[in-house]
């Protein structure tokens, strides 16, 4: 337990996105109205949000059950969902799997598996379909649904599986991973300021990534470094952290060695996303900071 109790100040890469996805139809339109008379709760970033976890049909030898899997937005469901039952919420979830802190504020910046030609929400529907970017829709909402009372923000992980698709070394070098985890920061700070500039004065939490196995603290340095840069952005804007780290650590520990697929936390290998346990877990982190009544627009 020494070296878990060292690894306490670390974090794990959490593979944001999983599989590269084809088949099936566009998104259509989101619909103009979010949650009216009903306090919304929007719920944005990338795949751990989504719901998302990896289908249990071969894409090759199985392409319809495989599209057909996908195709459902439905059987997806995250901590958010968990979240907007307990709170008495209605949840609009934006997330995309594979969303990177760049793609997120434009679709065509530093794309990795949520926009472009294998993207996701090219050829699956996300749980709530709209053009354009996740900020500008983000930002539709919020400027246009006066009782929204909750907003979180995941994102990040993405970037760095990014900078490893792309560096020759796959980002294992410490330059490549503070520059990469510096240039989330300065996206991160540009979608808080501009989810804010919409007149929205409720409650943002922005919520950071677990490890996978705590015990190993060679994996922990690139999300290390991505945490702090997401942590410390959000605390400058005066908005919340949500720990996933800390949320899982203790179950991680106390169940699974310091493993958290072993403590079930975490779906198998190669699988990265959390059980409905993991979300659980998750969710309770984020209710511990959410008033029953929170404050939302002013």
């Amino acid at each position: 337990m020494r070296t878990l109790a060292r690894v306490r100040r670390l974090a794990v890469a959490l593979l944001a996105a999983v599989g590269i996805v084809t088949l099936a139809a566009g998104p259509a339109l989101a619909d103009g109205a979010h949650g009216q008379g009903a306090p919304v709760y929007l719920a944005l970033g990338d795949s751990v949000p989504f719901g998302f976890y990896n289908a249990p049909y071969d894409q090759v030898t199985q392409p319809q059950l495989y599209a057909h899997f996908y195709s459902d937005p439905s059987r997806f469901r995250s901590y958010t969902d968990v979240v907007a039952a307990d709170r008495h919420l209605k949840l609009v979830n934006a997330s995309c799997p594979g969303e990177t802190t760049g793609s997120f504020i434009d679709t065509t910046t530093d794309v990795f598996r949520c926009e472009g030609s294998n993207g996701y929400r090219t050829h699956f529907p996300l749980h709530v379909q709209y053009p354009g970017s996740q900020l500008a829709f983000a930002e539709e909402v919020l400027k246009t649904t006066p009782n929204v009372r909750l907003v979180t923000v995941q994102l990040g992980a993405n970037d760095l599986f990014l900078c490893q698709a792309t560096t020759a070394d796959q980002c294992a070098s410490p330059a490549e991973v503070q520059a990469t985890a510096a240039k989330a920061a300065r996206n991160l700070d540009q979608i808080l300021k501009a989810l804010r500039a919409t007149g929205y004065r409720g409650q943002v939490d922005v919520v950071d990534y677990y490890s996978l196995n705590y015990a190993d603290p060679v994996q922990t340095a690139p999300i290390q470094a991505l945490n702090r840069a997401i942590d410390t952005t959000a605390l400058a804007h005066h908005d919340t952290v949500v720990s996933g780290f800390s949320a899982f650590l203790p179950i991680a520990c106390a169940q699974g060695g310091g493993d958290s697929r072993k403590a079930g936390l975490v779906r198998p290998a190669p699988d990265v996303h959390p059980t409905p346990f993991g979300h659980r877990v998750l969710a309770t982190a984020v209710e511990r900071t959410t008033p029953v009544e929170p404050v939302g627009n002013s």
